[in-house]
């Protein structure tokens, strides 16, 4: 069954019967699923543990923080304060530490070879644009909607629940929004071939190590 294929009024609040996840990943969509979870899911540990790091190296003085703030409410009336740009460096040093900690966690998911792709997809996606629904908080809902999805494969939830959870964050009105399904759905097949393509591009460069390390023997 696709993800979030179009379901009838009457059948919206109706679950399906009840499985156990290890009976659901033997369908390779939900296999697909649960591993994006995992993957995207470190990823937001990763993105807090850059951000912080960022934050606890910024020097900003209060004057650049007061027209930082001016600027923001001007162009984007954004309601904000000259003390949301003011940061404690310890406090956000402190803050990159932890994340680090939660990353290595989501990381032991992983054999070494898919740890190894697994940090190079996260530094590739903070560094470089995905999408706009991506960033604007994808980054942080993508992975509760996947799990929302196995969710409801399992006969946890129902599909309307399902569809309730597809949403976005929009920093600009500070509030979450519904989104259409099919902007999630191309993110994360965009996402999966990203990783994969980042694998192979590894593990080919490990077997061209490796075959020019026997070369020399």
């Amino acid at each position: 069954m696709p993800i979030f294929a179009q379901a009838k009024k009457n059948t919206m609040n109706k679950k399906r019967p009840e499985i156990t996840l290890l009976e659901a990943v033997k369908k390779s969509i939900c296999k697909r699923a649960l591993f994006m979870y995992i993957l995207l899911d470190g990823y937001r540990a990763y993105h807090d543990m850059e951000s912080e790091r960022h934050l606890s190296m910024t020097n900003i003085s209060y004057e650049d923080a007061e027209k930082l703030s001016d600027s923001l409410h001007k162009i984007m009336n954004l309601d904000c304060e000259t003390n949301d740009f003011l940061y404690d460096k310890e406090e956000h040093l402190n803050g990159s530490i932890e994340a680090y900690n939660k990353l290595q966690e989501h990381l032991s998911n992983f054999d070494n070879r898919r740890r190894k792709a697994a940090l190079a997809f996260y530094k590739h996606i903070y560094h470089n644009f995905i999408s706009i629904h991506f960033a604007l908080g994808g980054w942080m809902t993508y992975p509760d909607i996947l799990i929302s999805y196995l969710s409801y494969v399992c006969g946890t939830s129902s599909w309307q629940e399902l569809k309730d959870s597809i949403i976005q964050i929009d920093i600009f009105k500070r509030k979450r929004e519904a989104i259409d399904s099919m902007y999630f759905r191309k993110d994360i097949q965009m996402l999966e071939k990203l990783f994969y393509e980042i694998y192979a591009k590894q593990a080919k460069r490990l077997t061209k190590k490796s075959d020019t390390s026997a070369e020399m023997q």
